[in-house]
């Protein structure tokens, strides 16, 4: 990915085409809006990686935000909304996910410790 674009530039360029709704939505996660712009412009996901701190996009697929200065914002808020959500509730169940897979290997290492005891 040769083009890396920090969350804050992108988010201090573009929050304030797309009104007060989406930066409300997003409240303080540059990333997720990032993201939802990402999928909004309909950029495919194999263009695209988040990092932690930035945005890497292969060459010449920036162009979706110089696309996104020209759209109308009456209708991109409402998809930007939509999408920023759904960015939201996919990271909180990512975090659940992580949270109930390393629960599940810890009672899988406890219980082979455990029948290991009771063999010995």
């Amino acid at each position: 990915f040769p083009t890396r674009i920090p969350f804050e530039d992108i988010h201090g360029r573009y929050a304030k085409l797309m009104g007060e709704e989406v930066v409300r939505e997003c409240g303080d996660d540059p990333a997720a809006f990032c993201e939802a712009i990402a999928i909004a412009c309909e950029v495919s996901n194999r263009d695209y990686a988040l990092g932690l701190t930035r945005l890497f996009l292969k060459a010449g697929c920036g162009a979706f935000l110089e696309d996104l200065a020209t759209m109308d914002p009456s209708t991109v808020v409402p998809l930007l909304i939509e999408k920023i959500a759904q960015s939201k509730r996919k990271r909180a169940a990512a975090t659940i996910l992580g949270y109930r897979l390393l629960g599940w290997w810890h009672a899988k290492r406890f219980k082979q410790h455990r029948e290991a005891a009771a063999v010995a």
